[in-house]
């Protein structure tokens, strides 16, 4: 087997990424010729082509608009963005200090709270005047049209236990799971049993079954698609006998962060298609 198949970085970043002056890539080329090499040293196999007692799997997003107040704050979440990267051209700060202003922005999606219980310095740079939040209004919404078990993802640590506290106060029986807990099996068992939801980061996005589950909400997403299938693997599996329902939480318009999130997941998964095919 030819060990240099995609050949070296100058020639791989020539052959196959356009880019502009600045580095940014602008366009993918040739993908199919890539697809064709890569197909000779792997194999790929859908788990939907081999496996036909899946269920059927239901996928839906929620566009959720912002309030007049939540938008003023996102605002001045931007302001606070944009003069970081100004700092940051006159060489006064660094990009890590930017790029930790900028999840500011992608944490108020989520819950202003997640700002105010932040330990991060970027968070002292950061004014908010509204309490309430649409996305975990929207999801309470949701909930009350659901009869049956729902697994539901952040990210977050500290947002999980928002949700959990909301949820709670709406009479809902809830299991909350971060990294830290180590009763993870017991709680499993409780939501298997007991409750009706079940709140989790990611630490529960690999390693276990959960298809007495039949509903998963993505209440914020992963950069990376296959973090996010990951999730929706822990009930879309062998001994699934309902169908899945899989429900995104997007705060929509162009100019907001998740907007660009689920664009740049499409685009992700465009060039993945591009280079192996359908």
């Amino acid at each position: 087997m030819d060990n240099n198949i995609l050949g070296s970085w100058d020639y791989f970043n020539k052959r196959y990424i356009i880019k502009d002056n600045f580095g940014r890539v602008l366009q993918y080329i040739n993908l199919e010729e890539l697809g064709l090499k890569l197909k000779k040293i792997m194999f790929r196999c859908k788990k939907r082509d081999v496996l036909d007692d899946l269920p059927e799997r239901i996928d839906n997003v929620y566009n959720i608009k912002l309030s007049s107040s939540e938008s003023k704050d996102y605002k001045g979440i931007e302001r606070a963005i944009n003069s970081e990267l100004d700092l940051y051209k006159k060489g006064k700060t660094s990009i890590k200090s930017v790029l930790s202003v900028i999840q500011m922005s992608k944490m108020f999606c989520d819950h202003p709270d997640l700002i105010r219980n932040s330990e991060s310095r970027s968070a002292n740079k950061i004014v908010l005047s509204t309490n309430n939040h649409s996305k975990i209004n929207e999801l309470v919404k949701i909930l009350k049209e659901i009869d049956d078990k729902v697994l539901i993802f952040s990210q977050y640590a500290e947002m999980c236990k928002i949700i959990g506290d909301t949820l709670r106060k709406e009479g809902y029986t809830v299991e909350i799971v971060t990294g830290k807990d180590k009763d993870k099996e017991a709680k499993i068992e409780k939501f298997r049993e007991e409750s009706q939801i079940m709140v989790s980061t990611d630490v529960m996005s690999y390693g276990v079954n959960l298809q007495f589950a039949s509903y998963i909400i993505n209440y914020d997403l992963s950069w990376n698609p296959a973090i996010n299938e990951q999730r929706i693997a822990r009930i879309d599996r062998m001994g699934q006998k309902n169908t899945v329902n899989v429900i995104n939480l997007i705060v929509e318009d162009s100019d907001k962060i998740e907007q660009r999130i689920a664009e740049v997941l499409g685009q992700k998964e465009d060039i993945f298609e591009q280079i192996f095919g359908e």
